[in-house]
């Protein structure tokens, strides 16, 4: 963001339903003392969440829904991207950027929508491998025990034999 030169950028995250978003990262340090929003105050966050994609607002003041809520002389031009996550549960997440001064050029729109699309990518990545690490540990969990009567069985009585039988020769051999 601070490459990009632009005055407000964060990451936030909305919860389906809700009217609130949280900011998840953030740009400016003040945003942490109000790291819940209201939707209502961020229009061009809904419109974006609304069509599911990017919406690009050159200039603000030409918007009266914008206008209204950042007022006419703050705000030059407002970039939100919402990030395309196929495993979304209940979260939905939006970068949002905004500047002051002149427009964001296209190179700097085509950057941040890039940058969104890794971030989905490795945040799906991130979700998938918790999954499989929680399938692994159920799958590992179902083949020591028996289903009915979830008593460990003989194979891994086996394996925890095994396991004695090695740290018995270690402790002996020191």
């Amino acid at each position: 963001a601070e490459a990009l030169a632009v005055d407000e950028c964060s990451l936030l995250r909305i919860d389906n339903g809700s009217r609130g978003a949280r900011i998840e990262a953030s740009l400016n340090p003040d945003d942490a003392d109000r790291p819940d929003l209201k939707l209502a105050d961020y229009p061009e966050i809904g419109r974006c969440l609304t069509a599911n994609k990017m919406l690009y607002v050159e200039d603000v003041r030409r918007d009266v829904e914008l206008t209204a809520a950042h007022g006419s002389d703050e705000l030059r031009s407002v970039l939100t991207v919402p990030l395309q996550l196929r495993q979304a549960k209940a979260n939905r997440i939006v970068f949002r950027m905004a500047r002051r001064g002149e427009p964001l050029t296209y190179r700097e729109i085509k950057f941040c929508q890039i940058a969104t699309t890794v971030a989905a990518n490795a945040l799906e990545n991130a979700y998938l491998f918790e999954s499989l690490e929680t399938a692994h540990a159920t799958l590992t969990d179902v083949a020591k025990r028996d289903p009915l009567t979830q008593i460990y069985n003989r194979g891994h009585l086996f394996e925890r034999l095994e396991a004695e039988g090695q740290m018995t020769v270690s402790r002996e051999g020191k």
